[in-house]
């Protein structure tokens, strides 16, 4: 199952971002997951994404949004942003 070897890799790297504040792309295919590992990793997590030739917003929003949905991970910590301002 994907999620267990999320989890695994977060284990196996002893990766901790308790109390940290991650600033990562939200995309499709394979690095949909990248918001969700630092998020398992205790991150509080801002997800970006914009309209690319890769996807639009939505639909990297909506993948995002299953992937968590699927496991069940609703308790992470993850915000997704279209924007980013200073």
């Amino acid at each position: 199952m994907l999620i267990n070897k999320l989890i695994s890799c977060v284990e196996q790297l002893k990766l901790n971002l308790k109390g940290k504040t991650v600033l990562t792309e939200a995309a499709n295919g394979a690095y949909v997951v990248t918001p969700v590992l630092a998020a398992l990793a205790g991150a509080n997590v801002f997800a970006f994404a914009k309209d690319t030739s890769y996807g639009t917003t939505k639909s990297v929003f909506t993948a995002t949004e299953s992937l968590i949905n699927q496991y069940n991970l609703g308790s992470l910590n993850i915000t997704l942003i279209d924007k980013l301002s200073p």
